[in-house]
């Protein structure tokens, strides 16, 4: 579908692609999802959709005949702008209409974000000294070396981490993350056979308490998860297709689900890496 299409580079690695379809080519679609709207309609002395389209088309609401038409269209124009752009986008798009109108051409707005930038600094030298065991001053003793779960020594390390280096998340991409943390924590209330309400009035907070605190985790989440993806890179970290494959062994049981996962091996495989790169950092 040919469109014409403009990309806008925001700050924080957020991208915004205004796309101009032409009526043309929206109207192909468009007569294709009244065509089948038709044959739905139901008009009195007429078999289901048998009867006139003048008729028909009067019985078939506006509103959600473009909105139909539009989710028909949108992958296929997103992908295309995506394209010429050369763009690695990694959230799904926020759509925001401009023009949408029959008889003329359709214009919207498509937001989403590229992996952010992390500055790494000093990292291994902050870890260094963060990490060293403190040494206890026992009377008469040589000093001794205070012992540390690993446990915790590994929320010290996230905590150096985040101090020691530098990232700017998009704001969708915390948005988007946010929203399936909050997904997630709503069903586990639902599981409980508890209501939201329930749930606020037995901690005492409210819903937008809940919310900022399931932000602030989304946050933390996704600076880890890039900061320690950015430090797999400069310590070429590779992940090696036999560790895949032992780990696949070891977690799943069933053939099936083995087959099923070896398709995909990538989520494996970032798994790998990420507690290499952990191991690494935790042992400089």
């Amino acid at each position: 579908m040919k469109i014409i299409s403009a990309l806008e580079r925001l700050p924080k690695a957020t991208l915004k692609i205004t796309i101009t379809i032409p009526w043309s080519a929206v109207k192909k679609v468009y007569e294709k999802v009244l065509e089948k709207k038709v044959k739905e309609v139901e008009i009195s002395g007429f078999r289901k959709g048998k009867a006139p389209l003048s008729l028909a088309k009067k019985q078939i609401a506006k509103e959600p005949l473009l909105k139909e038409t539009l989710q028909e269209i949108l992958p296929e124009i997103y992908t295309e702008a995506v394209k010429e752009h050369q763009l690695k986008p990694i959230v799904q798009p926020k759509i925001q209409i401009i023009v949408m109108d029959e008889n003329k051409d359709w214009q919207l707005t498509a937001t989403t974000c590229e992996k952010p930038k992390v500055s790494l600094k000093n990292y291994q030298e902050e870890i260094k000294n963060t990490l060293k065991a403190p040494k206890i001053l026992v009377p008469g003793k040589e000093k001794k070396e205070e012992k540390i779960s690993e446990s915790e020594k590994t929320q010290k390390l996230f905590e150096v981490l985040l101090k020691a280096t530098k990232i700017e998340l998009p704001q969708i991409l915390i948005e988007d993350e946010t929203s399936r943390l909050l997904s997630s924590f709503l069903d586990q209330i639902n599981k409980l056979g508890l209501t939201l309400d329930n749930y606020l009035n037995s901690v005492k907070k409210t819903a937008e308490q809940i919310r900022k605190e399931h932000q602030e985790r989304a946050e933390r989440v996704l600076k880890l998860e890039f900061i320690l993806e950015a430090i797999a890179d400069d310590l070429k970290i590779e992940v090696q297709e036999k560790e895949i494959d032992e780990l696949i062994e070891k977690t799943i049981k069933t053939k099936e689900e083995k087959k099923k996962l070896k398709i995909n091996k990538y989520y494996f495989a970032s798994i790998i890496r990420r507690q290499k790169t952990l191991d690494k950092l935790l042992n400089l």
